[in-house]
């Protein structure tokens, strides 16, 4: 995953479509698992994005709303506490409950 992505609609075009003719991360999950993470830095990495994108389906889910409506919305909190790095995000939404 590169780490030049700093915004949630970033994160979820490496995610579904890849970034620069790279490939979409959620395939390279899908067909190897953690074995394309190789390192414990990579994986850690990960983790941290995942959080992002599992909330993005969690909201989408509950709301009744499409995964780029979620995706602008979860951009949004972001923006709003002016977190200006994805982990900054994710630590925060890793403390929420979708209620």
């Amino acid at each position: 995953m590169s780490r030049d992505v700093t915004t949630v609609p970033e994160l979820w075009q490496e995610w579904t479509i890849g970034l620069n003719g790279g490939p979409k991360v959620r395939e390279l999950e899908e067909k190897f698992g953690t074995r394309w993470r190789s390192s414990s830095a990579e994986r850690k990495f990960f983790c941290l994005r995942k959080v992002i994108l599992d909330y993005i389906h969690r909201i989408g889910e509950m709301q009744g709303i499409s995964l780029e409506e979620a995706v602008l919305q979860v951009e949004a909190i972001r923006k709003q506490h002016g977190f200006n790095s994805l982990q900054r995000l994710s630590d925060f939404l890793k403390k929420q409950r979708v209620k």
